[in-house]
């Protein structure tokens, strides 16, 4: 028995509707071609936004842009733990994000870095400054402070980075702000507003803990020493407590829309009361720690330690699928997941016969396909790819 309440019953979209859906927002990829081509998806839609098959009902067509030929080739990638703690995720994830943070302080009138750090006389260890720190929001507060006295625009990039182990590894942050001219000791009287309550403060130490704050030759200054932080690993490793930390540890906190990505819109309040949930109802407010989805107890969330560890641990198989115009130049480029397998990169790439790369990715041709496909997929899925997806490749 199913509960009935509003909140518990899910809706998930057919794949036709989520289909038709990416044609209306112009999101159509380059599989729904190949398969419009194929017959196995309607090439039209209707007024009311259906797939259709009469091009005479039909108002619109799903063609990219510009695309009139498609080619296929195979991809094998190493599995990664995409931590910001991991020496080799952390570097290629820094480095993609300093291109993105360059392309968007170009518009930002100058750069200042704001410097904070925690007493560490207020806390008995770093972990507990830590989650005091995140529990209160305290650099949104900051900034929100600043914001409001006019000291900054509210642009920003906040970066985590623990001092060296000889010292503990307590937290402290580099906040990379759009501004001018910022008065240290506003900073200052705002981060103070976070030190506990019923703590004296002895002699001339900090509220909270100490500001600095620095000013740079260039825009691009700026953004390459706020993200080295990011790429850079400690000489003498991360401290015991942020490994054993059990949940996410952010990195890096931005402001909202820094990406120029949209949000969603709210959600509508709806008065739910008077609706019965039923016996079997696993929704949070009736059994805690259950998924309403599958009935089961949530899995119990990994440390860091644990999530590092599983970093290059297996292989993933993609296709890529190239679209190129008239001129025979690519203009689109999709990937399709295709299967895992727990055989490491290194030793599927010497099962193909291709060499390792560090970029850990490799591109397959037709026969290195042929001798790996085994190990990600069983006969009988085979069988089905190749009814489905790989009719046009003998096996």
């Amino acid at each position: 028995m199913l509960c009935v309440h509003p909140r518990c019953v899910p809706v998930v979209p057919t794949a036709s509707e989520r289909f038709a859906r990416r044609v209306r927002e112009g999101r159509a990829d380059l599989f729904d071609l190949f398969a419009t081509a194929a017959g196995r998806r309607s090439p039209f839609l209707d007024s009311s936004g259906n797939c259709c098959n009469k091009p005479s009902k039909a108002v619109g067509e799903v063609v990219p842009d510009g695309v009139v030929d498609v080619a296929d080739r195979w991809e094998l990638a190493k599995v990664r733990c995409k931590s910001w703690f991991c020496p080799e995720c952390a570097k290629w994830q820094g480095l993609r994000l300093r291109r993105r943070l360059l392309e968007i302080v170009k518009g930002w009138s100058d750069v200042r870095m704001i410097s904070v750090t925690v007493d560490q006389t207020l806390f008995p260890n770093a972990q507990a400054a830590y989650e005091w720190v995140r529990e209160h929001r305290g650099i949104s507060v900051l900034i929100q402070g600043l914001k409001r006295r006019g000291l900054i625009t509210g642009k920003y990039l906040a970066v985590l980075e623990f001092q060296n182990l000889e010292k503990g590894g307590w937290p402290h942050w580099h906040i990379l702000v759009e501004a001018g001219f910022i008065d240290v000791y506003q900073v200052s009287e705002l981060w103070g507003k976070l030190r506990p309550k019923g703590i004296e403060r002895v002699g001339k130490r900090p509220m909270f803990g100490t500001c600095h704050i620095r000013r740079f030759d260039g825009k691009e200054h700026g953004v390459n020493y706020a993200t080295k932080y990011l790429i850079k690993e400690p000489k003498d490793g991360w401290p015991d407590w942020v490994l054993c930390f059990e949940g996410r540890v952010a990195r890096y906190s931005c402001s909202r829309g820094l990406w120029g990505v949209g949000h969603s819109k709210p959600r509508p309040e709806v008065d739910y009361v008077g609706v019965p949930h039923a016996a079997t109802c696993f929704c949070e407010s009736c059994r805690a720690g259950i998924d309403s989805a599958t009935g089961k107890q949530r899995r119990k969330a990994r440390t860091v330690e644990e999530r590092v560890q599983r970093c290059g641990v297996g292989s993933l198989l993609f296709r890529v699928r190239v679209g190129f115009d008239a001129d025979g130049e690519p203009v689109r480029t999709e990937r399709e997941y295709l299967g895992f397998c727990r055989r490491g990169f290194g030793e599927l790439c010497g099962v193909a016969g291709v060499e390792e790369r560090r970029s850990g990715r490799v591109a397959l041709g037709v026969a290195e396909f042929r001798r790996v496909r085994g190990d990600f997929f069983e006969c009988s899925v085979a069988e089905k790819f190749d009814r489905t997806m790989f009719d046009y490749v003998p096996f």
